[in-house]
């Protein structure tokens, strides 16, 4: 597995160097579609603002190992997406087809944590 950035990690798929690369499309920021590549969404991840829940009279979050986090909801419900790319009709290929439905059937079951289990301790609020 390597990390590359996408200007070089497509050309690296085109030319056979590797099989599939995992993207990341942020909302205002689209990911330019090669025809020469097939994109399968593995996930969409809702991004959201992360706070301290606890402040100090000047509003700074305490700097505290245990703080819980509250995560609130952003205008829009701005979304970070996660794609699969293999090169055109690669994907149909059964250890190509197996390799992404398992990275999105992990990056689905990820997504729902349980708050008794979870050690960051995140609180959710939606309004």
């Amino acid at each position: 597995m390597t990390e590359r950035e996408p200007e070089t990690s497509l050309p690296g798929l085109i030319a056979h160097e590797f099989d599939l690369a995992l993207l990341e499309e942020y909302p205002g920021h689209p990911q330019r579609r090669r025809p020469e590549l097939d994109y399968r969404e593995l996930a969409s991840d809702p991004m959201r603002l992360a706070q301290h829940a606890g402040a100090d009279a000047d509003g700074a979050a305490l700097a505290r190992a245990d703080a819980a986090i509250h995560l609130s909801d952003l205008p829009g419900s701005p979304a970070r997406r996660i794609y699969a790319a293999t090169r055109r009709g690669a994907s149909q290929q059964p250890a190509l087809a197996a390799v992404s439905q398992a990275l999105a059937t992990a990056i689905q079951a990820s997504s729902h944590h349980d708050p008794d289990n979870d050690m960051t301790r995140l609180t959710s609020n939606t309004g």
